[in-house]
């Protein structure tokens, strides 16, 4: 434990992960459930922020870009993604 709060680990990490700052008041928790992976179980979280500025920008190893829900199914975390977009479209947002 680095007695980092959740809310300053969110804004780190998406920071870090995208270059984004965020609003931490628009923040909605849509999906929490738990996941297996590498043979060890842990939660999963997957948060709407719906304020944020800033431009996509990252030095992490992997590729970070607006896309669509689509890109994501077909990603390693498909499955996840689509439970995700099930859970967006369930409280009335749109997802093109």
């Amino acid at each position: 434990d680095s007695g980092e709060s959740f809310v300053n680990a969110i804004k780190r990490e998406v920071k870090e992960e995208t270059g984004l700052t965020i609003n931490i008041d628009t923040m909605t928790e849509i999906l929490s459930m738990p996941r297996i992976m590498g043979g060890k179980s842990y939660w999963g979280h997957t948060y709407l922020i719906k304020d944020w500025y800033g431009m996509v920008v990252t030095e992490e190893p992997h590729i970070v870009k607006w896309t669509t829900f689509s890109e994501l199914e077909e990603g390693s975390f498909g499955s996840w993604n689509t439970i995700a977009k099930d859970c967006l479209e369930a409280v009335g947002i749109d997802i093109k």
